[in-house]
């Protein structure tokens, strides 16, 4: 476990019914408050949430942004770590992933209406080429055309 992903150290499963500093890797109990070895205070799951939102909400703030991205991945698996006090299960992974894709899921949005709708001078040449080719009646093209320009 990489402590530097919180920046608070914690309690980890070792795998085999006991707990690790997560600092140091030295055993410890489970209801420790602070390593007997490095003299590590271990964090609560309160602490952990507050940095995980914070890392949520950066990539909020820039959601096309890979490093705050992966940031974000580490912090929460840190606390979901830190909560169980284990290993991380697929639900927790899941979760993560869940809150990130919230996190981004408005800039795929706004990037893919973006890339959809043709400029404004592009639509309007399309209508003329359409009215020029006799497709449509110069009425047809009025409506449209004020439409488009209605849109801005």
């Amino acid at each position: 476990m990489d402590v530097s992903v919180l920046g608070l150290p914690y309690i980890v499963s070792n795998g085999r019914g006991g707990w690790l500093c997560s600092v140091c890797n030295g055993g410890v109990r489970l209801d420790a408050k602070k390593c007997k070895h490095c003299g590590a205070i271990f964090s609560d799951a309160s602490q952990a949430y507050t940095i995980y939102q914070e890392a949520l909400e950066a990539l909020k703030a820039n959601p096309t942004s890979a490093e705050l991205r992966q940031r974000a991945l580490a912090v929460g698996r840190a606390y979901s770590a830190l909560t169980r006090q284990s290993n991380i299960t697929v639900y927790d992974e899941m979760a993560v992933m869940n809150d990130i894709q919230a996190a981004t899921g408005h800039a795929a949005v706004a990037s893919a209406s973006n890339e959809a709708q043709p400029s404004l001078e592009v639509r309007l040449r399309q209508l003329t080429e359409l009215r020029d080719k006799g497709l449509i009646t110069e009425r047809e093209w009025e409506e449209r055309r004020q439409k488009i320009l209605d849109s801005i």
